[in-house]
């Protein structure tokens, strides 16, 4: 059975959160903290192998958070997305911001989700942002690392809830995945073109259906593309073959929310629900429940960490909750 072994309550709405071994195969959790005052909120990182706070940068607040390992600079990067259409790219080692875009969309909106690409031993910075006017999308943005726009996707047009990148090594292609009300798009960077539609009703801005996140699983014989998907007191998840298009098979789950999802051992599914978390056996459609959060965990992950072993941490609205299976099996 599942016992949480570290539980942080101090730090209230800290759902956004992010965890990644380093360069240097260290562990680290970087998480926001912004009750109260402007000038009170803070990015914060813990250092999983000394057990304590290491970092704190005060007045910031943002929308997303991503890590990006570096290979041709050989540097840990993370990307902030403000909710005030800033986005920074800062390095992890010293917390120098080497990397800001502000004001790119007019200042019509906020960088809702970006994320980092790198093609042909070049870096890319991928941005999505929300129109606040009309809860829609700009295009997607492409820009280089000193900040040069380089070129666009237009297709988008459906409030992006989700942004981030896939290279499928079959085809040594990259592409750009986009969560959205109602459907995923999937981008062909190279091509600069749709590639895909994942969708199970009707693409409109107004479908009740949510495309909260995904992940992909990659099989000897197929690539699948697995999305949450939330909608008025259901919960579901959709796997579709990502290159044909097509559906492959269906999973609801009780819930009245759904949240993030993690992939693990390429055949269980960590969801997001109400107040827990769901483990789904992609083989039979089962899943167990593991209890605990207050609310609704957002944020989902699994590291190896030097002192607990392998473990599950989750950040919900109000807390941050380390797990370990009491038989060591997750």
């Amino acid at each position: 059975m599942w016992t949480d072994i570290c539980t942080y309550y101090l730090h209230k709405k800290s759902h956004i959160l992010c965890t990644f071994k380093d360069i240097n195969d260290c562990f680290y959790l970087i998480f926001q903290n912004y009750c109260g005052l402007m000038e009170n909120r803070k990015i914060i990182t813990y250092d999983f192998i000394k057990d304590q706070i290491i970092n704190e940068i005060k007045g910031i607040f943002y929308d997303d958070i991503k890590h990006f390992l570096d290979r041709l600079n050989k540097r840990d990067l993370i990307l902030i997305s403000h909710t005030r259409n800033i986005l920074q790219i800062w390095n992890f080692k010293n917390w120098e911001c080497i990397i800001e875009l502000k004001d790119i969309n007019n200042n019509i909106g906020a960088f809702y989700s970006s994320c980092i690409l790198n093609d042909k031993n070049n870096n890319y910075i991928i941005t999505s942002c929300l129109n606040w006017s009309n809860n829609s999308s700009e295009p997607i943005k492409i820009y280089n690392f000193e900040g040069k726009f380089i070129k666009e996707l237009n297709e988008s047009k459906l409030a992006v809830l989700h942004l981030d990148t896939f290279f499928d090594s079959k085809l040594s292609k990259n592409f750009i995945i986009a969560c959205s009300r109602g459907c995923i798009k999937a981008y062909d960077y190279n091509e600069n073109k749709l590639y895909k539609i994942f969708s199970d009703g009707v693409v409109e801005e107004s479908d009740g259906n949510r495309y909260i996140d995904f992940c992909i699983r990659e099989n000897n014989e197929t690539t699948e593309l697995i999305s949450s998907i939330s909608s008025t007191y259901n919960g579901k998840i959709r796997i579709w073959d990502f290159h044909k298009g097509e559906l492959i098979n269906k999973i609801k789950i009780k819930t009245k929310e759904i949240s993030g999802i993690f992939l693990w051992q390429n055949k269980y599914l960590y969801v997001g629900c109400d107040n827990l978390i769901k483990k789904v056996d992609l083989k039979d459609n089962t899943y167990i429940e593991i209890e605990g959060h207050v609310k609704i965990p957002l944020s989902i992950s699994l590291i190896n960490h030097p002192k607990y072993g392998e473990f599950l941490i989750s950040g919900g609205f109000d807390d941050i909750i380390i797990w370990k299976n009491n038989n060591s099996k997750f």
